[in-house]
Order: structure tokens, then sequence, then C-alpha cells
């Protein structure tokens, strides 16, 4: 990572990256999971690793007590991205019309980012943290003679966070987060949001704490996938 100065309330940062992420023991088991008889999950003992390249383009713009606010432009690009692929097959055991969901290397995937952060001090004892971003997904491969995959789609994310501390020993905290529609390999998952409270209390001396918290509304974690036609698992 490189970072400069230019001045004492201005600092950018380039960083690149590369990186080798391995399949875990459970995406290349390769026997059968039937715990739904209807919807079976098979692991993938061909999988190869996913290598990840990253650029990353920061500026930082402090603002003393008040805060400081953060804009960052990223690139990655994955290739022999892992990802889950579900297929109609018919089950050798029982004869049936079932899905088997596995994990496959499609291809490639590149996301183009612009996140912007900001933290600000409003007065002594309330903080507010925000973050936004957009980005754009692209996800290009094949998983099999006639089954190419071809999704991109532009996506939105935002945060908001906020501190109230009545006392030194006492804080009360909420937060909003939201993320719109992003694609899959085979469809979208939806838009997410959800929205927390909760306290923190320390005690025994600062040496504890006690923490509690509520989530006051989220939307079903749920995707869609674009319909499959009966095809053999590769």
């Amino acid at each position: 990572m490189l970072a400069y100065d230019v001045s004492k309330a201005q600092q950018l940062r380039l960083s690149y990256s590369r990186r080798v992420q391995r399949p875990d023991q459970g995406e290349l088991n390769p026997f059968t999971d039937r715990s739904d008889q209807l919807n079976l999950r098979t692991g993938n003992p061909l999988l190869l690793p996913e290598y990840i390249h990253a650029l990353e383009l920061g500026s930082q713009q402090f603002f003393g007590a008040a805060g400081s606010v953060t804009a960052t432009a990223f690139y990655s690009l994955e290739t022999q991205t892992i990802k889950g692929f579900r297929a109609v097959i018919t089950d050798e055991l029982t004869g049936n019309q079932v899905t088997n969901s596995t994990q496959l290397n499609l291809g490639d995937e590149t996301n183009y980012r612009l996140e912007l952060v900001s933290a600000t001090t409003l007065t002594s004892f309330w903080k507010l943290n925000a973050n936004a971003s957009g980005f754009r997904r692209i996800i290009r491969g094949s998983a099999g003679p006639g089954t190419d995959i071809n999704n991109s789609n532009m996506a939105f994310t935002a945060r908001l966070n906020t501190t109230i501390s009545p006392t030194k020993k006492l804080d009360f905290q909420a937060s909003l987060n939201y993320r719109s529609p992003v694609v899959t390999a085979q469809g979208r998952r939806q838009t997410s949001f959800n929205t927390d409270l909760a306290a923190k209390q320390a005690v025994l001396k600062d040496r504890g704490a006690l923490r509690c918290g509520w989530r006051i509304f989220s939307t079903p974690s749920a995707s869609i996938s674009m319909p499959t036609a009966p095809a053999s698992m590769p």
C-alpha cells in the first residue's frame, strides 16, 4: 500500500492485493445431503481455488474534531470464481425429478465500486457514522455445454449508525442497513433492509460490560433464481 499526505487534513492511498481463496471441506465433500428429498446438496471435489485481484484508490479528508469523510474506488477480479449452481436432475435412487445444488468454478466475477464513508461527532455525547456505496457486479462463465452464465447489475448499499452516550458508562446505539437487489450466478438476491437497537452498560469499574440488542425490523432473507431446465450436473 502507498500513502501520500496531500496536507495535514488530506491523505491519498493506493493499494493492490492478490489473494487465493481455497474451497473448504464442505464444498469439496462429494457425498449428497438428502435432508430434503426434493432439494439435494452435493459437494464438488474438483473445485479449484479462486484467485482475487483487488485494486483500491482512496482519499480521506479530516475536519478536525468534527470528523472525516473518505471516498474510495475499488476494482476486483475473481478468476475461477466459486459459485453455487442449481440444476434439475433425475435422482438415481428414486427416479424423481429433483433439484441438486453444488459449487462450481463458473468463470470470472468483476466488481467496480465507489464508496463514501463519513464519521461525525455532533456533540460531546452524540456520534454519527454513515456510508454509502454503488457497485457494478458482473458474473460471466459457463456451468457446462449450453449453460452460459452472463449476469450483471448496478447495486447500492447504505448504512447509518448513531451512538448516544448520556453517561460515560452507558451507550445507546441505533443502526439502519440497506442493500438493493444484487445478481447471483442464476438470478438475484432481493432487497435487504434492517434496523437494530442496542445498549451497553459498563460494570465492575469498566472491567466488564452488559450488552443487549433488539432487531426492530428485517426483510426476509431470500434469493430468486431463474428457472433451470432439467440437466445433468457437470
